[in-house]
């Protein structure tokens, strides 16, 4: 899993950078067919009209990777272009797209619900690309609400969970005096 975790990250990172090209604008538009794909039923005509429509998107780049009806594929050497100025090439996003939807984790391509740039989730949970987002998505939920149902599942945890008395046994010990026999 870490070797998909690194690629995706550095699919991430693509998608995070600034659109600077139309093949940036190409990368994403597969990117988000491929994962419309994956939730389809191969032969349908739907599944069909997205590969014809990945593969005219792919054409246009440099590298010319063709999607099979089988799910698997090919690599071909398109015509030239001029590079960008991404950190990441778009055919090296091409291929992580390929390998992740080969792998059936494309879906774990996701954009933080708090700041919407893209992440490589590395568990099926994880919803927010970083800590600060997350303490940020906590900050957005109502103060009173949180408070009111913090005070509620503590109200319960305590009838339900601790055993009784276990609060004044210590509160006990702690006001004995150490010198008394």
């Amino acid at each position: 899993m870490s070797g998909a975790a690194t690629r995706g990250e550095l699919l991430a990172r693509f998608l995070n950078a600034p659109v600077n090209s139309l093949d940036h604008v190409r990368v994403a538009e597969v990117f988000r067919s491929c994962r419309q794909l994956s939730a389809l039923e191969p032969s349908s005509s739907l599944a069909v009209h997205t590969r014809r429509a990945i593969n005219a998107h792919l054409s246009e780049l440099q590298v010319v990777p063709v999607l099979q009806p089988n799910g698997n594929w090919d690599w071909k050497a398109g015509h030239p272009k001029r590079t960008t100025q991404t950190a990441v090439s778009p055919a090296s996003a091409l291929k992580v797209i390929a390998e992740l939807a080969s792998n059936q984790i494309l879906e774990r391509m996701r954009q933080c619900q708090a700041c919407t740039n893209w992440f490589f989730a590395r568990t099926n949970k994880k919803m927010v690309c970083s800590n600060a987002c997350r303490s940020a998505k906590f900050k957005e939920v109502d103060r009173q609400t949180y408070k009111h149902n913090r005070a509620e599942y503590m109200r319960h945890y305590r009838k339900t969970r601790r055993a009784p008395g276990v609060r004044n046994q210590r509160m006990k010990k702690a006001e004995k005096p150490k010198n008394s026999r």
